[in-house]
């Protein structure tokens, strides 16, 4: 989050450091849905125009790829890794934000 200030102050675009990796659309529609935890309001993750979003308390942001399976929010420097079963069902999403992790559950 530091390094983030430093360059907003100095004004580099810095959405170009990440590479844009395109993700297939059936992979992103396995992620939409809505996710929950004790500790959060529910998050919705859907997919619009090839792209995946997730809106949390009538909030909207577009999920930038990492890979396949982790993405990262860009206005926020949080990371959203879907997780799996054995079986290949989207279980939940560990969301990370510096040193804070959570889980939150399919629903």
């Amino acid at each position: 989050m530091i390094a983030r200030g430093a360059l907003d102050e100095w004004g580099v675009d810095y959405s170009e450091l990440v590479p844009q990796l395109q993700v297939d659309t059936r992979i992103l529609q396995r992620y939409e849905g809505v996710y929950t935890s004790t500790l959060v309001a529910e998050i919705t993750v859907e997919v619009e125009d090839g792209r995946l979003y997730r809106e949390l308390n009538d909030t909207r942001f577009e999920l930038h790829p990492l890979s396949d399976a982790e993405f990262y929010l860009q206005e926020d420097d949080v990371r959203y890794n879907f997780r799996m079963t054995n079986s290949g069902e989207v279980s939940g999403i560990q969301i990370r934000q510096g040193s804070l992790l959570l889980f939150v559950e399919r629903r």
